[in-house]
């Protein structure tokens, strides 16, 4: 009924470039970068590759960020921004209350934020009390239900039967890739889950408005096509899997921004 197949956790090299090869950029002034890539201490490389490969191939232009810009607070050249999978200790450990306090301003005066695996994990205050705290609620990590720390595996993630924008045009059942991340519990109103785990029936994947900016947080690794080298990485292409989440990532984008797709 469910499929789950199970590999190890591996370390990529560090990213070296930071202004992605967007053939759509068009850069001029403040806000004129639709996406700002968290590459920083923490992260997993193969996770920025990967979300800045889906970000350019949907139309927008991307750039990756690293620790001192959240601090100097250079985020705002952004209309959004990407916290790609890692560890989620580490990525909160390195920004520290002010790198957090900084990324939670910027989505409260109108910034969006996607964030996947390990990064959605540090959107709440329960990373060892040292969230971002935009999400209403608990997003509780690992799901060991689905695998144990620190195992990867694949798991079909299903639909909710709501009618949230960012479903149009998306199927029922995505086979997925799980690294770490989170399940989102909660049980405010504003907050819409738009996929579960199967394994679980736990919510995998959900969108919320908080002040003036937008938020889309999985706890999976949308980003990761391991079907398909498109993703500027050669992660998981042992597996037969024959769909793409970057449907979903792509809704996201443009819902994120508060564009009609």
């Amino acid at each position: 009924m469910f499929k789950t197949a199970v590999l190890k956790y591996f370390l990529t090299l560090p990213l070296t470039w930071i202004l992605l090869d967007c053939d759509t950029q068009n850069i001029s002034g403040n806000n004129s970068i639709d996406f700002g890539i968290y590459a920083g201490t923490g992260s997993w490389n193969t996770s920025a590759v990967a979300v800045a490969a889906a970000v350019c191939s949907s139309g927008f232009s991307a750039e990756f960020f690293y620790d001192n810009e959240i601090f100097r607070n250079a985020i705002t050249k952004y209309r959004a921004i990407i916290l790609p999978g890692g560890d989620p200790s580490q990525m909160s450990a390195v920004m520290d209350a002010s790198g957090r306090n900084k990324l939670k301003d910027f989505v409260l005066f109108g910034g969006g934020l996607i964030a996947l695996g390990g990064g959605a994990a540090i959107c709440d205050t329960g990373v060892f009390a040292a969230g971002i705290d935009v999400f209403p609620g608990r997003s509780r990590w690992p799901v060991e239900r689905i695998v144990g720390y620190p195992d990867l595996a694949m798991t079909d993630i299903t639909q909710e039967n709501t009618g949230h924008e960012i479903l149009s045009g998306l199927r029922p059942r995505y086979w997925t890739l799980y690294r770490w991340g989170p399940e989102f519990l909660t049980n405010d109103p504003g907050v819409t889950a738009l996929y579960r785990y199967e394994l679980t029936g736990t919510p995998a994947a959900v969108a919320f408005t908080r002040e003036a900016g937008r938020v889309f947080l999985c706890g999976c690794q949308l980003e990761i096509e391991e079907n398909s080298p498109r993703d500027g990485t050669d992660f998981g292409s042992e597996w037969n899997d024959s769909d793409s989440e970057w449907d979903i990532l792509q809704n996201a984008m443009f819902w994120c921004l508060g564009q009609v797709f």
